[in-house]
């Protein structure tokens, strides 16, 4: 994976989760690094901006993320399909993973997420290890200007 260095206002970041207070969270951790952001509710709704917004560089998702629709996909199987994706942007983004499962993901562990490129932070622990993650997960991309 070869690493474009893009200006830190350009660096747009999908903020994922079905909780609105994460998702603030998030929001404002970010945007204290500088980082545009979007967001999405659903797992379906991310994926379709995953998909039809290039700007989308990052990505900060629920693993609990649900669907309001059939429940078919979740925030780990959005990974799943970025990961297979004939899309390089989408197979190489950076993303962080989190979940109230601290350690565990359901059936996916956390050297899981390591493997495909990410870093897993437990919600209760979002304050404390949030902008640790975000400086280590999507630093090695951007020039901050």
């Amino acid at each position: 994976m070869a690493i474009q260095y893009i200006p830190v206002r350009d660096f747009l970041v999908l903020v994922a989760d079905d909780d609105p207070d994460i998702r603030r969270t998030g929001v404002k951790m970010l945007s204290r690094r500088g980082y545009p952001t979007t967001e999405a509710r659903t797992a379906a709704e991310t994926w379709d901006l995953l998909q039809s917004n290039p700007n989308i560089r990052g990505l900060v998702i629920d693993n609990d993320l649900g669907d309001t629709g059939d429940g078919a996909l979740s925030g780990y199987n959005v990974l799943e399909r970025m990961m297979a994706s004939d899309q390089s942007r989408l197979r190489d983004m950076p993303f962080i993973l989190h979940s109230s499962a601290a350690g565990r993901l359901g059936v996916v562990d956390v050297e899981g997420v390591e493997r495909l490129g990410g870093i897993f932070v437990p919600k209760p622990d979002l304050d404390n290890q949030y902008l640790q993650a975000v400086d280590k997960v999507f630093g090695p991309y951007h020039k901050i200007d």
